[in-house]
C-alpha cells in the first residue's frame, strides 16, 4: 500500500496530463496544416505530424516522470498493474454509473463530467462523443495507449515484462460488463426517451 498510492497518484497524473497535452497538440496541429495547407497531402502531414508529437509526448514523459521514480519505488508486477488500471476501471464505473442515475438520459448524464473529468479527462468529453457507450470505447482506447506506453516505461526501467494477458482479462470484463448495463439502461428507457448510450 505505501508504493501503490504513491505510484497510483503518479499514473493519474501522466494519465491525465497525457491526454490534456495529446489532445491540444492534435488540435494545434490540425488547425496549422489546414492554415499552411499541403494541398492534397493535409492528411499525410497531419498524421505524420499527430505521429512525432506522440513519440516526443512518449520520450519526456519516460525521461521526466518515470525512469526515476519507478526505479525508486521498485514495485510489484501486481502493484504495476492495478496502479495502471485503476483510472480506467474507475473512470468507467463513474460513467456507466451516472448513466444510470440519469434513467438513461444523456444529457442529464453529462452534470457529471466535471467529476469524471477529475476521476479520468479522457472519459469526460460526452458532448463531444454524443454517446455513453462511444465515450466509454474512445475513452478505453486511449486507457489502453497510455497503458501500453505505461508498460513500455516498466519494461525499459525495472525490466519487467508487460502482462499482456492480465490486462486484456480486466480492462475486457470491464467494458464488457459497463457495455451490458449501458445497453439495458438504453434498452429499459428508449421508448420514452431515445437518446442514450
Amino acid at each position: 500500500m505505501r508504493t501503490f498510492l504513491p505510484l497510483a497518484f503518479w499514473y493519474w497524473l501522466y494519465n491525465q496530463l497525457l491526454f490534456f497535452l495529446g489532445a491540444l497538440g492534435f488540435f494545434v496541429i490540425h488547425f496549422l496544416v489546414a492554415f499552411i495547407g499541403f494541398g492534397g497531402m493535409d492528411t499525410l502531414a497531419s498524421a505524420i505530424l499527430t505521429t512525432l508529437y506522440a513519440f516526443i509526448l512518449y520520450k519526456l514523459f519516460g525521461h521526466f516522470l518515470w525512469r526515476s521514480r519507478l526505479q525508486q519505488y521498485n514495485p510489484s508486477s501486481n502493484t504495476l498493474i492495478c496502479s495502471s488500471l485503476l483510472p480506467l476501471i474507475l473512470g468507467s464505473i463513474m460513467l456507466t454509473a451516472s448513466f444510470a442515475i440519469a434513467d438513461g438520459k444523456i444529457y442529464n448524464t453529462m452534470t457529471a463530467m466535471p467529476v469524471l473529468a477529475a476521476i479520468n479527462l479522457s472519459l469526460s468529453y460526452l458532448p463531444l462523443a454524443k454517446s455513453v457507450w462511444t465515450m466509454l470505447i474512445l475513452g478505453s482506447i486511449f486507457n489502453i495507449f497510455t497503458i501500453t506506453c505505461f508498460w513500455r516505461y516498466c519494461r525499459k526501467y525495472l525490466q519487467q515484462e508487460i502482462p499482456w494477458l492480465k490486462l486484456f482479462i480486466i480492462i475486457a470484463i470491464c467494458l464488457a460488463v459497463c457495455t451490458i448495463i449501458i445497453y439495458s439502461i438504453t434498452i429499459m428507457y428508449l421508448p420514452d426517451d431515445k437518446v442514450g448510450g
